[in-house]
Parts: C-alpha cells; sequence; structure tokens
C-alpha cells in the first residue's frame, strides 16, 4: 500500500513539474521597446523602459541587471501596464516568486545573485499583445575621471531571451556641456544599429531586430564638471584610453560590415545572373510548351447538346458510366453504393434478377439464369448477391439468428443483404475496388480511355510538380535577396508555364474522342 501511495506521489510531483515548465515556456516577442535615460548631476540614471510586446502562454516577464559594482544599488522601481493611454501601476511583492501572481511585481535580488524585476501577466493559457512601462533609478553609475565622466551601461544583457523588433531611445544629459565636441558616444551590439548626438544635452541610438542573446550597451564620455554632487572618483584618465579601445572596436565593426557588405554584394550578383538565366530559360520553355499545346489534341464533342435523356451506349454498365461521370470529381469509390443499386436494376433489365415485393413490403432478390451477356462488373456484382446466399443463408447478425432465412439459394431476401455487407466488410470492401478497375477496362475495351495516354499524362503531372517546386523555389530565392524587377518577371514566366503544362495535363487524363461522341 505503501509503495502505491508512493508511486502515485512520485506520478503526481511529475506531472506538476511538467505543468510548471510549461506555464513558464511560453513565447514571447517584443514589438517596439523604447528607452528614456535621464542622467542626473548626482551620477545617478533614472531609467523608464516601454514594452510594447507580444505575449503566448506566460505567466511572468522580468528583467535582470548584474550585480557587478557599476552601480550602487536600483531603486524606486514601478511597473505599470498602458490601457487605453492610461497606466495602471502594479502591487510590489514583498517577497521573491518565481510565477508572480498578475497586477504584481518585485524588484529584489534573485537565487543567481543578480538584481530582478518582474510581473505578473496572467497569461498562461493565452495570448496577447501588451503594453507596460516600468522605471527605475540606477544609483550613482558615472564614474568621474580625472579627464573625463564616463558612462557605460548595458541596456540590453546577452541573457535576455527575447527577440526585439525594434528599439529606439534618447539618453538626456544633465546641463553644462558647450560644445558637441565635449561629448563622445559609442554603442556596441549589432552591426545595424546606430547612436547620434541630437544635441549638447542629448544623444539617441536605435537597433532593428536585436536577436535573442545579443546585448546593447551605451558609452558616453562627458566633462567631469556637469555632475557636481557624483561621489564616485576615480584618480585615473579615461578619455585617450577610452578612445584608442573605441577606435580598434570600431575598425573591427567596420572591417565586418565592408566584408558582410561584399558577402550581400556577391550574392546579389550570382542571384542576378542566376535570374536573367532562369528568365531566358522559362521564355524558351514557353515557346516550346506553346508547340506542344498546339499538338496536343483538344478533345470537343462532335455534338453540341443541351441535354440527352437517353444513354448513349446502351450496353454501357454503371460502373462504367461512373467512371467517366466521377473522371473529375474523384475516383469511384466515393460513390460506389449508387453503382452497385445501379448493378441490380441492370441485372433485372438483362433478366439476370428479379425483384419481388410482397404485402410488407419486403424485397427478395430472386436469380434466373441465361440472360442477357453481362460486363465484368455486372458479373462481379451478381458474384456477389449469390455469395450471401450460401451456407442455407443462415446469418447472424448482432447476436440474432434471422429467422427468414430461405433453404433456396436461388433467392435472397433485402434484409439478408444488409447483414451481409455489414458483417463482411472484407467481401465488400473487395467489390467495392474490383467494380473502380471494371469501369476503367470497360472504357478501355470500349475505347472511351486510354491507357497509353493516361501513362503519358500522369508523366506530364511529375513535370508540372518538379518544376512548380523548383521554378517558384527559385523565384522566391531571386525575391529575397531584393531583385525585385527580375523576380517579377521570372515569377511571371514560371506562371506561365505552370499554365501550359496544366492544358497538356488535361488534354493526356486518358479520355478519348470517343468519349465526347
Amino acid at each position: 500500500m505503501k509503495k502505491k501511495i508512493m508511486v502515485v506521489f512520485i506520478f503526481a510531483l511529475v506531472f506538476i513539474a511538467i505543468n510548471t515548465i510549461t506555464s513558464n515556456a511560453g513565447e514571447q516577442r517584443l514589438n517596439n521597446m523604447e528607452f528614456n535615460v535621464n542622467v542626473k548631476e548626482n551620477g545617478d540614471m533614472l531609467i523608464t523602459e516601454i514594452w510594447d510586446i507580444y505575449i503566448n502562454e506566460t505567466n511572468t516577464l522580468f528583467k535582470t541587471f548584474p550585480l557587478d559594482g557599476s552601480y550602487n544599488s536600483i531603486t524606486d522601481v514601478q511597473v505599470a501596464e498602458i490601457k487605453n493611454g492610461n497606466e495602471y501601476n502594479f502591487s510590489k511583492a514583498n517577497s521573491y516568486e518565481y510565477h508572480v501572481k498578475k497586477d504584481y511585481f518585485q524588484a529584489l535580488e534573485n537565487p543567481e545573485r543578480e538584481f530582478e524585476i518582474a510581473w505578473g501577466v496572467g497569461l498562461d493559457n493565452s495570448s496577447a499583445t501588451r503594453k507596460y512601462v516600468i522605471t527605475y533609478n540606477v544609483k550613482n553609475h558615472v564614474t568621474l575621471y580625472n579627464d573625463g565622466a564616463e558612462i557605460y551601461w548595458q541596456l540590453i544583457g546577452s541573457r535576455f531571451d527575447v527577440p526585439i523588433s525594434k528599439i529606439k531611445g534618447t539618453i538626456n544629459i544633465p546641463n553644462g556641456i558647450e560644445n558637441k565636441e565635449d561629448l563622445k558616444v559609442w554603442a556596441h551590439g549589432p552591426l545595424n544599429g546606430s547612436i547620434n548626438i541630437e544635441n549638447v544635452g542629448q544623444v539617441s541610438f536605435s537597433v532593428d531586430d536585436l536577436r535573442k542573446k545579443d546585448f546593447l550597451e551605451i558609452r558616453i564620455l562627458m566633462p567631469t564638471n556637469i555632475f557636481k554632487t557624483s561621489s564616485k572618483i576615480k584618480n585615473d584618465n579615461i578619455v585617450e584610453k577610452t578612445i584608442k579601445e573605441e577606435t580598434v572596436w570600431a575598425n573591427e565593426a567596420n572591417e565586418l560590415r565592408e566584408r558582410e557588405a561584399k558577402k550581400q554584394g556577391n550574392i546579389k550578383t550570382v542571384a542576378t545572373i542566376t535570374a536573367i538565366v532562369l528568365i531566358i530559360g522559362n521564355i524558351v520553355l514557353t515557346l516550346k510548351l506553346t508547340d506542344k499545346v498546339k499538338q496536343t489534341e483538344k478533345k470537343k464533342p462532335e455534338q453540341e447538346l443541351k441535354y440527352f435523356r437517353d444513354i448513349t451506349n446502351k450496353n454501357s454498365s454503371p460502373a462504367q458510366v461512373a467512371f467517366l461521370h466521377y473522371f473529375s470529381k474523384g475516383k469511384v469509390m466515393g460513390n460506389v453504393g449508387k453503382v452497385i443499386s445501379g448493378t441490380i436494376l441492370s441485372l433485372t433489365l438483362k433478366s439476370w434478377v428479379e425483384i419481388e415485393v410482397d404485402e410488407k413490403k419486403k424485397i427478395t432478390f430472386r436469380f434466373k439464369e441465361n440472360g442477357k451477356e453481362l460486363t465484368e462488373s455486372e458479373k462481379q456484382v451478381l458474384e456477389f448477391l449469390k455469395s450471401a446466399t450460401k451456407g442455407g443463408v443462415l446469418k447472424i447478425f448482432k447476436g440474432l439468428i434471422d429467422k427468414e432465412k430461405t433453404e433456396d439459394k436461388n433467392e435472397l431476401k433485402l434484409k439478408e443483404l444488409e447483414n451481409y455487407i455489414k458483417s463482411n466488410y472484407t467481401s465488400t470492401h473487395k467489390l467495392m475496388e474490383e467494380l473502380s478497375k471494371s469501369g476503367e477496362k470497360e472504357n478501355v475495351k470500349c475505347k472511351n480511355f486510354d491507357l497509353e495516354l493516361k501513362k503519358e499524362g500522369d508523366k506530364w503531372v511529375g513535370a508540372i510538380t518538379g518544376y512548380s517546386i523548383l521554378a517558384l523555389l527559385a523565384s522566391f530565392i531571386i525575391g529575397f535577396c531584393g531583385l525585385g524587377v527580375l523576380f517579377l518577371i521570372l515569377i511571371c514566366t514560371v506562371i506561365i508555364n505552370i499554365v501550359m503544362l496544366s492544358i497538356i495535363v488535361s488534354r493526356k487524363n486518358g479520355l478519348t474522342q470517343s468519349r465526347n461522341k
């Protein structure tokens, strides 16, 4: 008993653990992230972040800051959600929680010894796009050196696991800078980012498509005299050393950009040549396919009839007619019940089966001999009906014995046929397959259908499939390389060729001119 309780307990723990992982393993994607950094005279930075984020199956969002000594502490944290232009403040939690309750936030050191701002969003089993504003004060970050003051702050860390489509921000510097030359700025991160001095009191930056675990940081050198009350002082020189360091990094970044630009240029050149070759090849193919279409016989009815009442070929079996009727709509298999019913009626017309209805409206099939000549499909249905009479027609259906059985093997009641069909799935399904094949064979025999033409058509089907996949794939690769005009020309030639191939396939479907008489 104790072992059973222990197994159940372990299973429950595993179930809870799996659900916990699932609830925290959702998806997040930042559509837009804005920073507003106000640098104060005492060396603090008041930072506001606005998150426009898509959230799926997630209950908690968070951002962490390393406790690396680059600042004293992070204080005055506030989290709010923006709804319809209004801010709704979250309540502060008093203790650390891995999953923060909805509309609550926490700002404290986590078990991994990082400062963490986290807030509950309450979307465990749903998704939505939400907008949040986070504000916090970074205490005593600006460092004063002998020849300048430095801000070196990582806005997005390399452990941030949410991709960001667009980042932009501003950094507001304290008053006191007279010339732009006294302000030096750098940004580290993706090569597509930019940082600019808007005026002596403001710096702006932007980055597109920051991937997961990419980082973004800013570095700014300023005169020390604008920080009148800062206490973070180092007896060292920073300006010359930083300029040399950043120049090396800038040169490396420029080399990477040049290599990437050259690589993209080479790709574009190859793509251009490939596109031109493909366009020429497609045009040549179009001309050949045009000739092939002209050479391929287009079958037309020899008489234009609005409707007809009688079957054009009185010897046609229902399976043969069904093969032609459902040819463009699908296989006969889906309508085989109608084929069997029609074939039974055909057997009565050809004097092989007689249908009798008694006073109770019960139907009996009586089998006769030496009727008119039967087609293959009619023989198959007749054999199926007779097989239902074998063994004295003793049927056991749903555990009951049919008391209305007859000892005469030349007759079969409709109820017995229904029971036989329900209890003999294999035989019934085999008949369905045989009727489908017989319909085709009978049409081949009377030259309504040509198997060799169908095989040729199947080859063209393979050609159109392979061509469509390869040509469309090549076209979209050309499009992704930024060759808009060539892409449009190429895709037009591809579509024209696919249409041409489709016409050829439609004319080589196996149907002969006899079918249209």
